[in-house]
């Protein structure tokens, strides 16, 4: 029998990078294009409702099948006569040392306010009903909760994009996607993948770990040899963070442009060197934000070239 190790998250999500972040997204792919891009994970986020809503989540399920396999051992095989300054660019800085199966579900789920006077109540009602797990009310409180919570979620867009690998089927194509689905499917998964599992990543292996590596290793003390790149995930996803903020005010700005004759400049407002609703400044003020998005954009792509 094959056991099962299964992680359910659930979390608020205040910057677009921690959506990439819990999807596994590449942010200097994605800096690149300009959009959400990378892996498959990718396509399916919605990035415009996730930058017009004021409430996002992501709901995963994460299951591990922890089926033994036989251990090999694996040895570092030397290019003979390959000149050191090249290792990271034909080696890398790991290798694929196998896969894990199981199956991963990801559901974002995005919530626009009517009312934004409601954020608090609709925020609870949100928190409450993603409590992925085990149900811990009892029946009759329950019902009373959920009819406060449906009273609360009224007059709100709530928008929801799902991925998974593995499970198989796990909803017929007509039932719709809500938050009460979701919950129900990623409780349910677990047990999915016990029938139908799949290939869900890569494990990736320094080459440090290998003895064969350490027993040679003289050759490799230099510390421009192998690379350790997890500062420059965290550095891409302040970059792309700034990039949808940059992208969502520069949106912003050409919906006021469509109808600037409709918008006045407030007597008393605090903001610093605030932009008149006038064609030219605000017409100035996108230019700006492009700017930025194109230095963001010129700053990934030196680094990686």
């Amino acid at each position: 029998n094959t056991s099962q190790s299964v992680t359910y998250s659930t979390r608020a999500i205040e910057n677009v990078s921690d959506i990439m972040d819990a999807l596994n997204i590449s942010t200097s792919m994605s800096i690149k294009y300009g959009t959400i891009h990378g892996n498959g994970n990718a396509s399916f986020v919605n990035e415009n409702k996730v930058l017009d809503s004021e409430l996002n989540y992501v709901v995963s399920v994460i299951v591990n099948n922890d089926a033994l396999a036989a251990t090999e051992d694996m040895d570092f095989l030397d290019i003979p006569g390959l000149p050191l300054e090249r290792f990271t660019e034909v080696y890398g800085d790991s290798f694929i040392s196998g896969f894990t199966e199981g199956g991963e579900f990801n559901a974002v789920v995005s919530i626009k306010l009517n009312d934004k006077s409601k954020f608090k109540a609709v925020k609870q009602a949100v928190d409450v009903q993603l409590a992925v797990g085990p149900p811990t009310l009892e029946i009759g409180a329950k019902e009373s909760i959920d009819k406060e919570h449906s009273e609360a979620l009224r007059n709100t867009e709530i928008s929801i994009s799902v991925n998974w690998v593995g499970g198989g089927e796990i909803k017929k194509p007509k039932v719709p996607w809500t938050i009460k689905s979701v919950v129900a499917i990623a409780n349910a998964f677990p047990s999915m993948v016990a029938r139908s599992s799949a290939r869900t990543q890569a494990i990736l292996t320094r080459y440090t770990s290998l003895r064969t590596f350490q027993a040679g290793k003289e050759r490799y003390e230099e510390p421009v040899i192998i690379l350790n790149y997890v500062p420059c995930s965290l550095y891409t996803a302040d970059l792309f963070d700034a990039l949808m903020i940059y992208k969502r005010l520069w949106k912003r700005i050409g919906e006021i442009e469509e109808g600037a004759s409709g918008w006045n400049l407030l007597e008393n407002n605090l903001r610093q060197d605030p932009i008149p609703p006038e064609p030219v400044a605000l017409n100035e003020a996108r230019l700006l934000c492009r700017e930025a998005m194109t230095l963001i954009t010129e700053e990934v792509r030196a680094h990686q070239a």
